[in-house]
């Protein structure tokens, strides 16, 4: 496959991962063990959706995460919690914030400097000086 093609399958996927985060107050929420096994939460068989706004948290020089800030913060996240472990047992301690058609990690968070614990999907940066190299090389 061409450079240009995949260059140009990297961008649309970014722009829909991008443009998913920039628009989107409101998200479904999953529960989550410790070896990732998850399952829906649905209270009265409808699934639970949180409204928020999403965040994302630099990792180092060359990664970052996203997180969802719920508006009911730290109390709605409690309560998450407590749905998840009455609905899946003990080991489901992880809700987490999440999309029907997703299939990375996400986490919630109280405030942009405190996230609370689950599992995340690392996103890579690319640096921009590289990435117009590599566009001037495929011209």
């Amino acid at each position: 496959m061409s450079f240009k093609k995949n260059l140009f399958r990297f961008f649309l996927i970014y722009f829909l991962i991008s443009s998913r985060f920039l628009f989107a107050n409101e998200v479904y929420v999953y529960c989550a063990d410790k070896k990732e096994n998850w399952q829906w939460l649905k209270n009265n068989n409808e699934y639970v959706k949180v409204e928020g706004d999403w965040g994302e948290k630099l990792m180092n020089y060359s990664s970052y995460f996203y997180y969802f800030i719920p508006k009911g913060g730290l109390n709605e996240i409690n309560i998450l919690k407590q749905m998840c472990l009455k609905n899946f047992g003990n080991d489901f301690i992880y809700p987490q914030p999440g999309y029907f058609n997703s299939s990375y990690w996400s986490v919630f968070a109280y405030n942009s400097n405190e996230i609370y614990v689950g599992h995340i999907t690392h996103f890579i940066i690319w640096p921009t000086s590289r990435n117009v190299l590599l566009m001037n090389m495929g011209d």
